[in-house]
């Protein structure tokens, strides 16, 4: 990374951070961002107080949006659930998430790229480090929203089970969906689809066995 480049990139990341309401939170990932990326922290909150004033100076209601990402679907809600619960603080449920899910449960690219972060963070959570992995602007902040919302469901084991059985939910239903696809096709053909009928029944037994759960 050129200095320009690198120049750029850390007066992105302060861009965002500024925006976070908790002056704790928000200090803790500035001196994050001086450790990574070996910055006087004092340089860096001066760039921050000028983005501060920028802000105030400029500031209407067109500016203001929010910074929570649209993660409509049931399977992205999951997953984004399990991401804030691996960024929250209490090492023993990010412990039981590792356990529990592997990687691959996550299919959105950004939420996949922060639970690889996260997977790799074990005492402490290196939060200034967390926007580097991203370069676009409109991922920057979706993540920085993310990072507002850390806030802790009260049935954790139920909230981090249901999750899991409906990201669990996706393949069978997509394995179902095949089954019935190649079925149509051989009745229209005339072949025995016992073997068929057999496999799509033990499939449903295994969805409603994890919808249930979820109940």
């Amino acid at each position: 990374m050129s200095p320009a480049e690198r120049s750029k990139f850390i007066r992105g990341m302060v861009t965002e951070v500024v925006g976070i309401q908790d002056n704790i939170f928000r200090n803790e990932i500035f001196r994050s961002i001086s450790d990574e990326m070996q910055i006087n922290e004092r340089d860096l909150l001066a760039v921050a107080d000028k983005e501060y004033r920028r802000r105030r100076g400029h500031r209407t209601k067109s500016d203001v949006k929010s910074n929570t990402p649209m993660f409509a679907s049931q399977k992205e809600k999951a997953q984004l659930e399990l991401v804030k619960l691996l960024a929250g603080e209490d090492l023993t449920v990010r412990q039981k998430i590792r356990d529990s899910v592997t990687i691959d449960y996550f299919t959105s690219p950004v939420l996949k790229k922060l639970a690889e972060f996260f997977f790799s963070q074990y005492e402490v959570i290196k939060y200034g480090a967390v926007l580097q992995n991203f370069e676009a602007k409109d991922e920057q902040e979706t993540v920085a929203g993310i990072l507002l919302d850390l806030s802790v469901p009260e049935e954790v084991d139920r909230t981090i089970n249901d999750c899991i059985n409906s990201l669990k939910a996706g393949p069978f239903r997509k394995k179902i969906e095949s089954a019935r696809i190649k079925l149509r096709e051989k009745e229209k053909s005339g072949e025995d689809v016992s073997d068929l009928l057999m496999e799509i029944s033990e499939l449903r037994k295994e969805l409603n066995s994890l919808t249930s759960e979820s109940r």
